[in-house]
């Protein structure tokens, strides 16, 4: 199941890709974010571990692909979700796309799509967050 968003940014795009992979930025904007450790790797480079700590969970992001300041894929342990973000610049703003995909059994697609609406909304949330810290700051 994939979910797809779009977002205009009124940023330069050193900018909003800076904004979006500096961890102290992520604490900013990240709903419920409390802490990132990196405990992998290379920060931001291929099959690079990170450690996302929110109020009730922690989340394994391992980074799939990167090609900046183009785009970066994530994929995270516990949930099979794979997130891939691009970065395309137009002369004073940055479209933002996102697709999120997860790869579920084919006996849990039907669940999937009866919450597909609230994993939506979570997700804006965040990436507007995003957007709006980017544009204030």
């Amino acid at each position: 199941m994939n979910i797809k968003f779009g977002f205009v940014i009124q940023k330069p795009l050193d900018e909003v890709v800076s904004k979006f992979l500096n961890p102290d930025d992520q604490l900013k904007w990240r709903n419920n974010m409390t802490d990132f450790k990196q405990i992998e790797g290379v920060i931001h480079t291929k099959g690079s571990k990170n450690k996302l700590i929110f109020n009730q969970k922690e989340l394994i992001q391992t980074i799939q692909d990167v090609d900046l300041p183009n785009t970066i894929s994530y994929s995270y342990q516990k949930n099979n979700r794979l997130c891939k973000h691009s970065f395309i610049a137009h002369n004073d703003h940055v479209h933002h796309n996102v697709v999120v995909s997860y790869k579920v059994p084919w006996y849990k697609v039907p669940t999937m799509l009866l919450i597909k609406s609230e994993l939506q909304a979570i997700i804006m949330k965040d990436l507007s967050k995003f957007k709006e810290y980017v544009e204030a700051n």
